[in-house]
């Protein structure tokens, strides 16, 4: 177990120089691609097909001998050999015999997939978690109440395994709890941190003032959030409403790392910290392969360093497209930062030579006071070319006398921003659906959805 410090749950470790860090990654390195080529069909099959041999890849540099594991690859792969593909490296009785989880995606951008760990695989994950919970000052003998449901979705199964080894009690607020009674648990356990998406942060908040609670008496210190992007004017409005001025952490995590989470924010709120102690990080041009500069544009891709059940997670590409710094963090870390993840490849649509992300329109639709935090982008065909569509909602109290200069203003500042005309809908109060896991931003209608 990590030994427990009072700022670094990882140790020494997080404040360690560039060099150091390398050093340390590039010492687990080499074991795992030997394991992975002598255990892996996926990997031997892939090292043989662009001849790349196990000594070829000792460095960071040299991991670009290798082609990425991309979800369409593992798709294809779990499609031919179902339900894990050709990544298993042990026989799966021999996984089973030792006690295994068996989680799998979302499924929000495609057909669902399997992935199975052991317990002892899932017990990174929840050192993991501890890690993001030590950024938000939880401590043994705090109360974290997890909103994510305790199910194959994997999400919540790392701060559950966390709360284990770090003597923090844990409360499993996900189904089949609604609104209303997660606010009773809040009241009556009154814990340190609840972890759950910046959407749902957002409407416990406005329950909580239809019911005449005081948010600012619930004890909460912290909100660890993710599964969406998280813009600082939605940072803003959910630490107003909670009553916890810089008390809000953005994280990230992903399937298809063991499973992983990859970073978590610190009290300065300069960018999630990435766990480089587990994980191998780079930023790579979209669609391309080169690595970008700091502060450029491009796509998170990860190889984790502790893994051996499955080998999807060496050589992963996220999809997430992100920022980086590795300056040192003003908290003393030095671990590489991401600013935020502004979006995903997938989930980006290109209208008239502009790549737009549901993030950026956000972060101007929350500019205007006048307007609510429910949004939807709707595309849609016309004449040939692709049209993005803003559906948002009033305030609650505006009156449909300024409904049309409002919607003109959002126009307008959009059509300056992005440099092309989005038009702006404004939509019935309540009319748009509401979300507690991850937000689903855009409808695709150019196919008659």
């Amino acid at each position: 177990m990590t030994a427990e410090h009072p700022k670094y749950r990882g140790g020494a470790i997080e404040t360690a120089s560039r060099d150091e860090l390398r050093a340390y990654q590039e010492r687990k390195l080499g074991p795992l691609v030997d394991w992975l080529h002598a255990r892996c069909l996926y990997w031997q099959r892939t090292f043989d097909e662009h001849g790349v041999k196990p000594q070829d890849v000792r460095t960071l540099e040299d991991l670009s001998r290798l082609p990425y594991v991309t979800k369409a690859a593992y798709a294809a792969s779990m499609d031919q050999h179902p339900p894990y593909g050709d990544f298993l490296c042990y026989p799966l009785e021999e996984i089973e015999r030792a006690g295994a989880i068996v989680y799998r995606t979302t499924g929000t951008t495609g057909k669902q997939r399997w992935f199975i760990n052991t317990h002892e695989g899932f017990e990174y994950f929840g050192e993991q978690g501890v890690r993001n919970l030590w950024l938000a000052g939880v401590r043994p003998g705090d109360f974290v109440m997890a909103i994510f449901p305790m199910s194959l979705w994997a999400a919540g199964w790392g701060y559950y395994y966390g709360a284990r080894r770090s003597r923090i009690n844990f409360l499993p607020g996900g189904p089949p709890y609604d609104t209303r009674a997660r606010l009773e648990i809040v009241m009556d356990y009154r814990p340190a941190a609840l972890v759950l998406t910046p959407s749902y942060a957002l409407t416990l908040a406005r329950a909580a003032e239809e019911q005449g609670i005081d948010l600012r008496k619930s004890g909460v210190r912290a909100l660890v959030m993710g599964g969406e992007p998280f813009p600082a004017s939605r940072r803003r409005k959910i630490e107003d409403l909670w009553g916890i001025p810089g008390g809000t952490r953005d994280f990230s995590g992903i399937t298809e790392g063991g499973p992983l989470y990859m970073g978590c924010e610190c009290e300065a709120q300069a960018g999630m910290h990435l766990h480089e102690d587990f994980a191998v990080f780079e930023v790579v041009r979209i669609g391309g392969t080169e690595p970008v500069a700091p502060g450029e544009l491009g796509e998170l891709v990860f190889t984790t360093l502790d893994q051996r059940v499955m080998g999807i997670s060496f050589h992963y590409r996220t999809g997430d497209v992100v920022r980086y710094t590795d300056e040192p963090c003003a908290c003393g870390r030095t671990f590489r930062r991401i600013h935020g993840i502004e979006g995903r490849v997938d989930d980006m649509v290109k209208v008239r030579g502009i790549n737009i992300f549901a993030s950026a329109i956000e972060e101007l639709i929350r500019k205007v006071p006048e307007l609510s935090d429910d949004f939807m982008l709707i595309l849609e065909r016309r004449n040939d070319s692709d049209e993005v569509t803003v559906e948002v909602e009033p305030a609650v109290g505006l009156p449909v006398s300024r409904h049309e200069e409002v919607r003109l203003h959002l126009e307008e500042t959009l059509r300056r921003v992005m440099t092309i005309r989005i038009p702006v809908r404004l939509a019935a109060p309540g009319s748009l659906p509401r979300f507690e896991l991850k937000a689903k931003r855009w409808v695709d209608r150019r196919r008659g959805e």
